[in-house]
């Protein structure tokens, strides 16, 4: 399905039946990641929402990169589909824009999924920011099956090949837009998280791995402290990595 948010196209896919939820991937992902059997299964109760972000799969470029214009997309889609209560779930990257949405418009969300937040600033990331090398390393990330192979045995991410290969995310990445999308993340690392993430009234929900990046489990401790217990609840995989719903 397409619709045009914002003067950007937005492609997006409707299943299932249930509570609406609105599915924000991550980084150079896609909408199909959430089609995996175990993802259908943990969302078996819902209308799954489930959208390319722009300059991601069939997506569009919007006017601007920042998480303001994408929250609003996102919003826009909402419009579109005449959502007024639903549940935000992101994943990874996804987890910024769940929770700018959910601080936002916190009349319409219900309840936010986090599956794997990040909200520190990867390390990793930063080689990312170095000008005219940042294109040639992502390229190298895509192209090279040796830097793959190398990477694919790094435990938070192992087997990330495989299953990127199966949602075709390295297929048609926009390299422009996936460094826009490394920019926003460290904008938002940078800003006060406590103050902003304290507004969010909706019931909240993390799923982490167990193997997961230190910076993720950075974030669960984070969260946790944020939230009013009553309000919070957890879900460690064990013996998951990072990409916890892939096979």
């Amino acid at each position: 399905m397409v619709a045009n948010i914002l003067e950007t196209k937005i492609t997006y896919d409707i299943y299932g039946n249930g509570k609406p939820i609105i599915c924000i991937h991550g980084w150079l992902e896609n909408k199909r990641c959430f089609r995996y059997q175990s993802y259908k299964s943990f969302l078996k109760d819902y209308q799954v929402i489930a959208l390319d972000l722009p300059g991601f799969g069939g997506s569009g470029e919007p006017k601007e990169y920042s998480f303001e214009e994408i929250t609003e997309i996102i919003n826009g889609l909402a419009e579109e589909l005449k959502l007024e209560s639903f549940e935000v779930l992101g994943q990874c990257m996804g987890t910024v824009f769940a929770l700018d949405y959910a601080v936002r418009y916190p009349e319409k969300v219900e309840k936010v999924i986090l599956v794997e937040p990040m909200l520190y600033f990867p390390w990793w990331f930063k080689v990312l920011l170095i000008p005219k090398v940042n294109k040639g390393i992502i390229k190298a990330f895509i192209d090279f099956k040796m830097v793959t192979g190398i990477m694919n045995k790094y435990r938070p991410i192992k087997g990330f090949r495989r299953d990127f290969n199966r949602m075709k995310c390295l297929q048609r990445v926009n390299i422009p837009a996936a460094l826009s999308y490394v920019k926003i993340l460290r904008r938002y690392s940078r800003r006060n998280h406590e103050d902003r993430i304290k507004e969010i009234t909706a019931s909240v929900l993390i799923v982490s791995g167990e193997n997961t990046f230190r910076q993720v489990k950075k974030s669960v401790v984070t969260l946790k402290k944020l939230f009013n217990i009553d309000n919070i609840s957890h879900i460690e995989k064990k013996d998951k990595n990072h990409f916890i719903f892939f096979p």
